[in-house]
């Protein structure tokens, strides 16, 4: 144990390579911090031959998705920092003192560690995740080598699903959003919500953390995700562009297509984003209102607490439902 002021819920989903759970876990114990917890999230046929639940807390969110079960394991968690650790990812010594500095900034809701592979340890597999005018996922950094002129040019906007930081506080805003974008959007989702909210992510090139199998990471980016692509356009672009965007995107998919493949896959997987149409706009507006809410606060100079301003946007949504319903 280390002496950290903060307090961490480290949450580990049993996804992807339960396998793996042992050294992921070994990991993260090496410098647990004092009065924080590890949670343990699966779907219901996690056997705990080792009894790790008396050190543990295991929480059965009965599904194998990881945006579920991140959902369901925020819940349970109460530490002042979420770390989100998949299996396979080994953090490294010290990361929870590299990682404190980094949210001593108010305005930082996220931290990025970079992930390389056991093998190369010297090559980056992803330092956070960004997209671009068409929404897609793309992971920072991949395949660069750690020098020092490339690690000062990372940007992202946010950490991956495979390790990551955040602020509790800020995630409490998220009460009531949905998380039912496809798994590999789960932190792209995460990233563009809290930017949109006046946070900021930044990178932790000092927590180099070590991955078993990187094609896994990177094959996981790789994959056509043009339903969460679009779905993004909807969630977190102006109301303006939706449309619009969605099309140019489409478009210039289905030319990429001639060439390629999975650019083809990626346009034709735009259409179905057309039946979450009423949740995605439910929840840009959500977001719209905690923004406006929240700018209303920073005005008059008073502190933003961001739980407190969570139930003040649920009682404000729930009140205009009813006006219309009347």
């Amino acid at each position: 144990m280390n002496g950290t002021h903060s307090r961490y819920s480290v949450i580990v989903p049993v996804v992807g390579q339960p396998s793996a759970v042992d050294d992921t876990l070994a990991s993260i114990l090496r410098d647990m911090p004092d009065e924080s917890e590890v949670i343990l999230v699966h779907d219901g046929t996690f056997e705990d031959t080792y009894n790790i639940g008396e050190e543990l807390t295991l929480v059965d969110a009965r599904t194998k998705r990881l945006s579920f079960q991140f959902a369901a394991a925020l819940d349970q968690a109460d530490g002042d920092i979420i770390a989100l650790v998949r299996p396979g990812v080994e953090l490294p010594e010290g990361w929870s003192t590299i990682v404190e500095d980094k949210f001593s900034d108010a305005s930082v809701a996220s931290a990025a560690p970079i992930i390389a592979g056991q093998a190369k340890p010297d090559q980056i597999v992803a330092a956070g995740v960004k997209t671009n005018y068409h929404y897609r996922r793309i992971l920072v950094g991949q395949g660069n080598k750690m020098a020092q002129r490339v690690l000062g040019r990372l940007n992202p906007l946010g950490p991956t699903s495979w390790a990551g930081f955040y602020r509790r506080s800020t995630l409490a805003m998220f009460v009531g959003l949905d998380f039912k974008l496809e798994d590999q959007y789960l932190d792209l989702d995460l990233a563009l919500t809290l930017n949109a909210m006046g946070y900021s992510s930044v990178s932790v090139p000092e927590c180099v953390c070590q991955v078993d199998r990187p094609a896994t990471v990177i094959r996981e980016a790789e994959s056509t995700h043009g339903q969460s692509a679009q779905r993004s356009i909807a969630r977190h672009a102006s109301h303006e562009s939706v449309f619009s965007r969605g099309w140019v995107s489409f478009a210039a998919e289905l030319l990429s297509g001639i060439i390629s493949p999975g650019s083809f896959q990626q346009a034709m997987g735009r259409f179905g984003a057309s039946r979450f149409r009423v949740e995605d706009a439910a929840f840009a507006d959500r977001i719209t209102e905690i923004i406006r809410r929240k700018k209303a606060i920073e005005k008059t100079g008073l502190q933003v607490h961001e739980e407190e301003l969570s139930t003040d946007v649920n009682a404000a949504i729930k009140h205009r439902q009813q006006q219309r319903a009347a």
